[in-house]
């Protein structure tokens, strides 16, 4: 049974179904928010610290370049390729945004007329964007379902736990375990196939 202290997985199919439905500012914001926070693992705080100067582009995708962690003291490197499907890619989504917002802090509030602050988002906001779209989420959500999402697909732990960041293996195994609970079920060979 799941912990019910742990965020729900955003899965793929969750973020391709709510993208519809956001205007244009606020859609780059939160497509971008959401496949970065996924696709990167990325934690809430790491995604409102981010700064432009932060980010490296090449023909491969993006470097983003974490200067502060709440797990390392040390600037650690996020590597982000284009995904197969255009309407999930966090590298799209992340040029569609900065195409609103070219300098200082990466992602800033949007006022209710669209005009963008000069202030940085809050991680607060990140959980917020996360919970109009998939409930009661927070940031999290998005580094846990990039966890779920690819163990499920049968990934190696060691493939798992270097891009996810976690430090831990005991709670990376929280989440595939929960991931695999019925694959790894010792009833799966007894199983009524249809």
């Amino acid at each position: 049974m799941l912990n019910l202290r742990l965020a729900k997985a955003s899965e793929i199919d969750w973020i391709n179904a709510y993208y519809d439905q956001v205007e244009f500012v606020h859609c780059n914001f939160d497509k971008a928010i959401i496949t970065l926070a996924f696709f990167g693992a990325l934690r809430r705080s790491e995604l409102a610290d981010l700064d432009f100067e932060n980010l490296e582009f090449s023909d491969k995708g993006v470097i983003l370049n974490l200067i502060r962690s709440k797990t390392s003291d040390v600037s650690v490197q996020v590597f982000l390729s284009r995904t197969k499907d255009p309407n999930i890619c966090s590298l799209k989504a992340l040029k569609d945004w900065i195409t609103l917002s070219q300098s200082g802090p990466l992602f800033r509030p949007i006022d209710r007329w669209g005009n963008l602050n000069a202030a940085r988002i809050s991680g607060r906001l990140v959980a917020r964007t996360m919970k109009r779209y998939f409930g009661e989420e927070s940031g999290h959500s998005g580094r846990r379902g990039l966890v779920t999402s690819v163990a499920e697909k049968g990934i190696p732990l060691h493939n798992i736990q270097k891009p996810s960041r976690y430090k831990s293996l005991q709670v990376l195994l929280g989440y595939v375990e929960t991931a695999q609970g019925f694959e790894q079920s010792s009833v799966t060979p007894l199983a009524y196939n249809d």
